[in-house]
């Protein structure tokens, strides 16, 4: 068997993709692993679908560094 990580740990890339970008805009993500995941399952069920609400159910989370 080929070990693929990309195939297995595509979302978990992407989070700290993620983190770094808001980092780099000067925020920090505060949001709980539970969130991230149920996030995560809607948008790769296409339940959510849009920047738009992809930013709106991120925003509660934000929050500026220390």
């Amino acid at each position: 068997m080929m070990w693929r990580p990309l195939d297995m740990w595509n979302a978990g890339l992407a989070w700290a993709a993620m983190r770094v970008f808001i980092a780099r805009s000067g925020f920090v993500l505060n949001m709980p692993a539970k969130d991230r995941m149920a996030l995560t399952d809607a948008m790769a069920s296409g339940e959510v679908d849009s920047v738009d609400e992809i930013a709106l159910r991120l925003s509660p989370y934000l929050g500026m560094p220390a």
